[in-house]
């Protein structure tokens, strides 16, 4: 997307873009468009799914990638106004190619420039040219000045012929039909189609200055292979990367993933019960307590979250020189050089989830120990003959809420002894556990008899 500098930039160098669209139109530049074929793409029916047999290129097939700009070492810089960046509209084929179809004044700089601009690059290219020889798998319909403009825009008629590089004789009518079925090295002045073809330019032209992109003149295209899609200008599609992963076939020595991780298990959380003495430090029993002051309890319960932990097999991946089986380079060596991607083992890699859970119900009490109810009954009843259990069990409250921490005050504790404080519920369970059941002490006091300093 263009900044608001960028698009009053490319408005403040009108006369420059005119220039180099006059040029690019009416000046011999092919010889910059010599190509190898390097790398390969089989021909056939790569431009079937851009261009119809009338010579119109089929927008409704190719997916819209939008107006790119970037900086460019190879385009020119302005005195006063500063670098001119290179422009290019993108788009994508069914089969995953990208076209590239740059602006008039970046394709005449391309030209100029083949290799560093990647116009070598490509696989297989389709628009407007000179009169010099084609190579390669570029396919001209041959504009080379004002009076081939105008001959071109009117046609030459059916009957027309040209020599194509293998001496065979091809008509003008033909043009189109043999590009999209697949042959190359092609050169027609003037053929039937080319009017279509030139208004599906201007057509594109048109749309990008209503979009604010500017006033772009395009009369040429370039075809990549979805391996190259790196390469070019916006980068790879997510359907592009999903179709090049689909057509890698496995390399040999890739070492394959494990067939099993360790099992999932799962950790419940720790159910967490605290019971405690806050007032007073020595309770004495209620019937030696004048003022009847009792015991204050505090009680809390919760639960920590419950863990899954679980194994997924991730690949260790190294970068190794040069190209893979398929040609492809997308990593760097420490050297600087070009290398691929290489699985060279396999890790069991630990990741784990957490699930909350919580306190369906709880409640709490107090109940005397066993030790504490026989020395009453047996020691304390030789000093006091007559004693007995007073109130050993003691309930105190209970709660429905997620958490609970509750304080309770004075307590009437009427028996001596140790005193367990008390704690049972069940938990609410998670999408891996099930409820779970708890109980038990969560804390003690004791509580005195005047002139008896052992408790039981």
């Amino acid at each position: 997307m263009k900044t608001n500098k960028e698009f009053s930039m490319k408005h403040s160098r009108p006369l420059f873009f005119m220039l180099f669209i006059f040029i690019s139109l009416f000046l011999d530049i092919a010889p910059g468009f010599a190509q190898d074929t390097t790398p390969p793409v089989d021909p056939n029916g790569a431009w079937a799914e851009v261009v119809n047999a009338d010579g119109s290129i089929n927008y409704a097939n190719l997916t819209d990638g939008g107006v790119v700009t970037q900086p460019a070492d190879w385009m020119p810089s302005i005195p006063g106004v500063g670098p001119v960046d290179a422009e290019y509209h993108v788009y994508t084929t069914p089969s995953g190619n990208t076209i590239l179809m740059p602006t008039a004044s970046t394709l005449f700089f391309m030209s100029a420039n083949p290799n560093e601009s990647g116009f070598n690059a490509a696989a297989t290219t389709l628009g407007t040219g000179g009169l010099s020889t084609a190579e390669g798998n570029n396919v001209f319909t041959g504009i080379a000045g004002l009076g081939t403009l105008f001959a071109s825009l009117t046609g030459n008629g059916p009957d027309a012929t040209v020599s194509l590089p293998n001496g065979e004789q091809m008509l003008s009518s033909t043009f189109f039909q043999q590009v999209i079925s697949g042959q190359t090295d092609l050169y027609a002045l003037g053929p039937v189609g080319l009017t279509d073809l030139l208004l599906s330019f201007a057509s594109q032209s048109g749309a990008d200055f209503l979009n604010g992109d500017g006033l772009n003149l395009y009369t040429y295209m370039l075809l990549y292979p979805p391996g190259q899609c790196n390469t070019v200008p916006g980068g790879c599609t997510p359907e592009q990367l999903a179709l090049l992963l689909a057509l890698l076939p496995p390399v040999d020595d890739d070492i394959s993933a494990p067939n099993s991780c360790p099992a999932a298990f799962v950790t419940p959380g720790r159910i967490i019960r605290v019971g405690t003495l806050i007032e007073p430090n020595y309770p004495l029993v209620v019937g030696q307590d004048p003022d009847k002051r009792g015991v204050d309890i505090s009680v809390s319960v919760s639960v920590q979250p419950t863990i899954r932990t679980y194994y997924t097999p991730e690949p260790i991946v190294e970068c190794k020189a040069g190209a893979n089986a398929n040609g492809v380079t997308n990593c760097t060596m420490p050297n600087g050089q070009p290398g691929h991607e290489k699985i060279v083992g396999w890790d069991c890699v630990e990741r784990t989830e957490s699930y909350p859970e919580c306190i369906s119900f709880a409640s709490a009490s107090l109940k005397l120990t066993s030790d504490s109810k026989d020395w009453i009954l047996n020691e304390l009843s030789i000093r006091y003959p007559g004693a007995y259990l007073h109130n050993p069990n003691i309930s105190i409250g209970s709660s429905d809420n997620c958490t609970w921490t509750e304080t309770f005050d004075h307590l009437q504790t009427a028996d001596p002894g140790n005193w367990d404080i008390t704690i049972s519920g069940q938990t609410s369970g998670t999408p891996v556990s099930e409820p779970r059941n708890f109980g038990g002490a969560a804390g003690q006091f004791g509580v005195w008899l005047k002139e008896i300093a052992i408790i039981k």
